[in-house]
């Protein structure tokens, strides 16, 4: 699949922000994300307590749930904790036993010993959808061909008479294949179909896992610009306030649009004599002012007064008055 994922975005917009502070170390935006490590502490550490909104994939209050449970410290973990937390897993009760026997708090049952090689990966539950198509062939002998297209029917969830055809091919071939008796083989084709619908394919996971390790080390170590790019980019599954807490629960000041550091959108400025970094909100944001106005503030700015931040940009009143009203002139003197 080729996806339209805002966390891309986010991650696309904080990579471009440190290259440019750090070029000698990065030559290029991709270089910073190639540049993660695949083992952080700190990284780690954040998603084992589920510190993740604005991460992607692992914001929301399950899977944040989910990760804290499983104590993922790794994308491997993540991987595990996406797969979880699907449909398949969640209503057959999948989820529950795959947590005991990942915290060693139960041993590992598998249906029949040949689903071993198959499912110990996973603590011999079904996460993904390769594992299926892997059950069809290597225990009943479908071709890889035959176990797609067994793996489609399912998610179609076809009731007819197809399934019934194919249900009894695959009980009969593991019987004569495996040696699995045929009550077994009944209960391990139920264990497919109940997941099978709504299965992820583990490259999808693994995908998901990469963007989402790399969003929680860029909150980790970027905040302020990791923030401002969530809010630049409208967040994910919260809203808007939600992201302004988060970023005020991590230390960070967050400001109103200010003509010498705001930018179109949100964005992290070091503030003027400061070594401090604080989030603004974007020009973008202030009623009726319009592109023209934001371009030039933004390509003269900063302005050390109010003439001249009027003589440079030559807004007009309503503009004027706006960023007036909000805050956006704070600095340019009082009236007496």
């Amino acid at each position: 699949d080729l996806l339209g994922i805002r966390g891309l975005t986010v991650l696309g917009d904080v990579a471009e922000i440190i290259q440019e502070s750090q070029p000698d170390r990065y030559p290029t935006p991709l270089a910073v994300l190639d540049s993660t490590p695949s083992d952080d502490p700190a990284t780690a550490q954040r998603i084992e307590k589920g510190e993740t909104i604005g991460c992607f994939q692992i914001e929301s209050p399950g899977m944040r749930a989910t990760v804290r449970e499983i104590h993922a410290r790794s994308e491997d973990d993540i991987m595990a904790a996406l797969a979880l937390y699907r449909p398949g897993p969640l209503s057959g009760g999948l989820k529950d036993a795959f947590v005991r026997r990942f915290k060693g708090e139960e041993k590992v049952k598998h249906l029949h010993a040949s689903l071993a090689p198959l499912l110990d990966e996973t603590f011999g539950v079904i996460l993904y959808q390769e594992q299926v198509l892997r059950i069809a062939n290597e225990l009943a002998g479908f071709s890889l061909a035959e176990a797609d297209l067994l793996r489609r029917a399912m998610s179609h969830f076809d009731p007819g008479k197809k399934m019934q055809e194919l249900e009894k091919k695959f009980v009969g071939q593991a019987q004569e294949k495996s040696g699995v008796p045929l009550e077994i083989g009944g209960r391990i084709w139920e264990m497919m179909a109940a997941f099978a619908g709504y299965g992820f394919p583990k490259a999808h996971a693994a995908s998901y896992a990469s963007v989402a390790w790399r969003s929680a080390w860029c909150k980790s170590y970027f905040p302020a610009e990791f923030m401002a790019a969530v809010l630049a980019n409208w967040g994910g599954y919260y809203s808007q306030r939600v992201y302004l807490s988060e970023a005020r629960r991590l230390g960070l000041k967050v400001h109103p649009p200010h003509v010498n550091y705001s930018r179109h959108q949100f964005s992290a400025q070091r503030i003027i004599d400061s070594e401090d970094r604080a989030l603004f909100m974007g020009l973008g944001q202030v009623k009726e002012l319009t592109q023209r106005s934001i371009g030039r503030i933004i390509h003269h700015a900063p302005f050390t007064s109010l003439d001249d931040f009027i003589s440079r940009v030559d807004p007009r009143m309503q503009e004027a008055e706006h960023l007036a009203k909000i805050g956006a002139l704070d600095g340019f003197g009082k009236i007496p």
